[in-house]
């Protein structure tokens, strides 16, 4: 086997593998062309076509100039224009994805029956809890941070992620009670 690769000159000649791999290549890109169509992302579809007619064009200015320009013409020139369209459209669809506004799953409830007991407080009962949520994912980024941090450094961080992992347990808990408590809707 690495006679056959050595003497292709160190290059892999086109298989049927190939050839399924790039119409699954194809075929995903056109089902998340059409997730993004469906979910009415049109202006993000021609950014991404836009964007993707720039780089390649960066990449035929400057292809063997620049190391990342370089190994993705290497990366073209082997195995063809699906991979290259396949990982922008992906990179667009997740940006479509992250772009949405996110619902806050903690304490909706709790925020929901406040602002039915109390309806003159429309203004201080979202400040308050979203400046809870906030410092809730403040807090848990942090601790996540710091977790890293000792797993890289052969430290001890399983100690380090306990602590954490008892506050979103006990957050979660919480949430539920509540959830149960005032019955999930507002009064």
């Amino acid at each position: 086997m690495i006679s056959k690769f050595a003497s292709s000159g160190g290059r892999v000649k086109p298989t049927k593998q190939l050839l399924q791999t790039n119409e699954l290549l194809l075929l995903a890109t056109v089902l998340l062309i059409l997730n993004l169509a469906v979910g009415g992302a049109f202006a993000s579809i021609l950014v991404g076509l836009f964007s993707l007619a720039a780089f390649w064009g960066l990449l035929i200015i400057y292809g063997k100039k620049s190391q990342f320009l370089s190994a993705h013409h290497k990366i073209l020139m082997r195995y063809g224009l699906s991979p290259s369209i396949f990982l922008w459209v992906f990179a667009i669809f997740w940006l479509e994805v992250f772009s949405a506004p996110a619902g806050a799953q903690f304490f909706t409830a709790a925020e929901s029956w406040l602002l039915g007991v109390f309806p003159g407080a429309e203004t201080v009962v979202p400040i308050v809890f979203n400046v809870l949520r906030a410092l809730f994912i403040l807090y848990v980024g942090i601790s996540l941070v710091q977790v890293v941090q000792a797993a890289r450094q052969d430290q001890d961080w399983q100690t380090l992620a306990r602590t954490p992992l008892i506050i979103v347990v006990a957050v979660t808990v919480a949430d539920v009670i509540t959830q149960v408590i005032t019955g999930g809707a507002a009064a």
